[in-house]
This record gives structure tokens, C-alpha cells and sequence, in this order.
């Protein structure tokens, strides 16, 4: 599981701890420090509230013809200062970190790790993944219901129409890695919870709550993208790729109902819905299925290295 937050303030200082100075970079790195202060963007004046956030403004092939260096004399001394950065600034005090583990988050996070496997070819990104998976339906599936939270050993509240979507949505992502039929199996079955127990039966779209969800005073929808894409655009994303994938026409349809419900802001306000817009441009398409053998096939490799986003 992934926990929620990381305060950005360390001893009521915002960016305290991932910061420093000019002077306390020379301290600490020594003789190199002249030259790795213009490698990594180190001034006097900073690059954010009069401190440095160390960064790399130039490859480093092209500074090291800037300051007639090799590239193996520079790596060396970089090699050799961040371990000395490193142990200073875990000196100081760390930010606090909010423990709890939420659904929705880490459905996002699992689908992020597993794209990101998919890409880069990372076997540790993919075990990321399927622990996050299976630590979801271990801790924060009761058999019948998916919980919102998990911190202590405890799961509790009972989960909103995005942790269902987000973690449909991220193992259907992490099928497509691994090509293991239970995660593809479990989407289905999310998705199959998000319909029954979450739609709008009248106008179509998905409430934030269940129908058995404790009482509130109104149910509510939400289609904005915030900072997080809303529930009801990542639901309707999960669905017309599930139907697309297992041709489940009753999953296109709940889809269509939803980009429906919502087709009048989609022309006023078009980036505020920018995950229902793409949803509805697959569902549209037309979109093509790229049928594999399974790991290992090269056409897999070169198909995640191009954006195909109605494949």
C-alpha cells in the first residue's frame, strides 16, 4: 500500500528539509564545490525563496564540453557528492507523513506503476504493482465490499464511487501487463458494483455513494477532473474499455449514458473534463485491439512505447 501524504513543512519551514544554501553546499561537498555548484544550478541568490532545490539545467555531455571536462571525470565527482548531500540533509528533521492508505489513491498509483513497467520494462516496477493489487483485495476488500481507508491494521469506511473506478481502472492497466486473468476478472467485477450499486438510474452518471451507503441527506455526482480525475470520468473510461475487451455491450451502454448526462459542460468547460473527454473519444473511435501471445512478444514492447490511446 501506498500512504496518503508528506507534509511539505519540516520545523514550520515549507521545503526546510529538500533545500539548502550556497554556503552549506560547499561545506558539505568540499573541493568539487565550485564546479558541481554550476552543474547543479547552485547560486547565492537560489532558484526557490533565496535556497536551491538541486537540479541539472544542462545535460551533462553539454557541460562537460562547457567546462573542458570528460564526462567520466565529472560523473565521478558527482558520484562522490551525492552520498555527502544525502547524509546531511538526513541531519534534519523530516516532514511528517499522513499513514493512512487510501483505495482511490492507490488505484491511481497501481495503474501508474504499471504503465510504468509496461514502458520502461521494469520488473520491479510490475512487483510494485501486483503487491499494491494484492494488498487491496487483502486488506481493504471484505469479501463483498471495498473500504475506503486502512491506517493501524484497520480498514474502515465504506468506499465511494472512485476507489471502485480507480481500482478498476488500475487492474485493468495491470491485466494488460501481465496478461493475468484474475486481475482482469476482478476489474469486471468492480465494474459490475459501480452499475449496480452506484448509477443514476433517471439521468444517467454514477453517485459518489452506493445505494448501500449509509444515509446521507443528498446523494451527489461529481464529473469535474480536480486535481484527481473525477469518479464518474474514470468509471466511465473502466467501462467502455471493459465492454471494448469482453464485449460487454451492457458496459458500453452505462458508459454512453454518462458522457450523455453530462454532453452540455463538455462544450463550455472542455478542461475541466479532460479524462470523460478522452473516454468518450475511445468509445467514438474507432479504436483497434492488438491481440499477443503473451510476454516476451516484441509487438507488445513497441506498442507500449507509442501512445495508442484508442487501442
Amino acid at each position: 500500500g501506498f500512504y496518503a501524504a508528506q507534509d511539505a513543512d519540516s520545523e514550520g519551514v515549507e521545503g526546510k528539509f529538500d533545500v539548502g544554501d550556497q554556503v552549506e553546499f560547499e561545506e558539505v561537498v568540499g573541493e568539487d564545490a565550485e564546479l558541481l555548484e554550476r552543474y547543479f544550478n547552485v547560486t547565492d541568490y537560489g532558484s526557490w525563496e533565496h535556497h536551491n532545490i538541486l537540479n541539472v539545467p544542462r545535460p551533462p555531455e553539454l557541460f562537460c564540453k562547457l567546462e573542458e571536462i570528460s564526462e567520466q571525470e565529472l560523473a565521478s565527482k558527482v558520484a562522490t557528492a551525492r552520498p555527502k548531500l544525502y547524509a546531511a540533509r538526513e541531519k534534519r528533521v523530516p516532514p511528517g507523513r499522513d499513514e493512512k492508505i487510501l483505495t482511490d489513491w492507490n488505484g491511481l498509483a497501481l495503474r501508474a506503476f504499471a504503465e510504468a513497467a509496461a514502458f520502461l520494462g521494469r520488473e520491479d516496477y510490475r512487483k510494485v504493482a501486483e503487491d499494491n493489487a494484492a494488498f487491496i483485495f487483502e486488506k481493504l476488500w471484505d469479501g463483498q465490499h471495498l473500504l475506503h481507508s486502512f491506517k493501524d491494521g484497520r480498514a474502515r469506511f465504506n468506499a465511494y464511487l472512485d476507489d471502485y473506478a480507480n481500482v478498476a481502472d488500475g487492474l485493468l492497466a495491470l491485466y494488460q501487463l501481465t496478461f493475468d486473468e484474475r486481475w482482469l476478472r476482478r476489474s469486471e467485477m468492480l465494474a459490475e458494483i459501480i452499475v449496480s450499486r452506484f448509477k443514476d438510474e433517471e439521468q444517467g452518471g454514477f453517485y459518489f455513494t452506493a445505494a448501500d451507503h449509509e444515509v446521507l441527506i443528498a446523494r451527489t455526482k461529481d464529473f469535474f477532473d480536480n486535481a484527481t480525475p473525477s469518479g464518474n470520468s474514470v468509471a466511465a473510461d473502466v467501462l467502455v474499455r471493459l465492454g471494448a475487451l469482453l464485449g460487454r455491450d451492457d458496459f458500453r451502454s452505462q458508459a454512453e449514458r454518462t458522457f450523455i448526462a453530462v454532453k452540455n459542460h463538455l462544450g463550455q468547460y472542455a478542461s475541466g473534463f479532460g479524462r470523460m473527454l478522452a473516454a468518450g473519444d475511445f468509445s467514438i473511435g474507432p479504436s483497434a485491439e492488438i491481440a499477443s501471445g503473451g510476454g516476451g512478444d516484441p509487438l507488445l514492447s513497441a506498442h507500449w512505447k507509442t501512445y495508442l490511446p484508442r487501442t
